[in-house]
C-alpha cells in the first residue's frame, strides 16, 4: 500500500541564502529557482522558508540571519541598510573610442607641424646668428 505524501505548495520560488558574507559591505548571496525542491548548495547555504522569501529578497543580501539548530534553515533575519554603491565609470562605446583616437591623432598632427615650424624657425635663427658672428669677425679682423 503506497501512501500519498503531500508536499506543501510553495508560493515563492525555492530560495537559499549564503551563510557567509562577502565583500566590504558583508552582503549575502541569495539564489532562487522555481524548479528546485532542495538546497543544491549544501552546507554553504541555508534554506529560506517560503513565508520569508519576499522579505529576504528585498534586503538584496544585506541582512543578518539566525539559523535553526542544525544550520540548514533561516529562522529569522534582520535587514540592514542597503548601502549606496556608486555606479561604475561609464565604459566608452566603440564610436566614442574612435572619436577620442581621432582627436588624439589630430593633436599629434598639429604637434608635428608645430615642431617642424619651430625647427624651421630655429634654423633661421641659427643662420642669422652665424651671419652676425661672421659679420663681427669681419669687423674685428678688418679693423686690425
Amino acid at each position: 500500500m503506497s501512501e500519498n505524501i503531500k508536499i506543501p505548495q510553495r508560493v515563492n520560488p525555492f530560495c537559499v541564502i549564503s551563510k557567509a558574507t562577502f565583500g566590504e559591505h558583508n552582503v549575502r548571496d541569495i539564489q532562487t529557482n522555481g524548479s528546485w525542491s532542495a538546497n543544491p548548495y549544501g552546507d554553504e547555504y541555508a534554506v529560506v522558508p517560503d513565508d520569508m522569501v519576499t522579505a529576504i529578497l528585498e534586503t538584496k543580501g544585506f541582512c543578518d540571519i539566525v539559523l535553526n539548530e542544525d544550520g540548514t534553515e533561516v529562522v529569522s533575519f534582520t535587514a540592514r541598510e542597503i548601502p549606496v554603491i556608486p555606479e561604475p565609470p561609464h565604459e566608452p562605446t566603440t564610436d566614442e573610442r574612435i572619436a577620442e583616437l581621432e582627436e588624439q591623432l589630430i593633436s599629434s598632427d598639429e604637434a608635428v607641424v608645430l615642431l617642424y615650424e619651430m625647427q624651421f624657425t630655429q634654423d633661421e635663427i641659427n643662420i642669422a646668428q652665424d651671419e652676425a658672428i661672421t659679420g663681427l669677425y669681419e669687423i674685428i679682423l678688418g679693423g686690425m
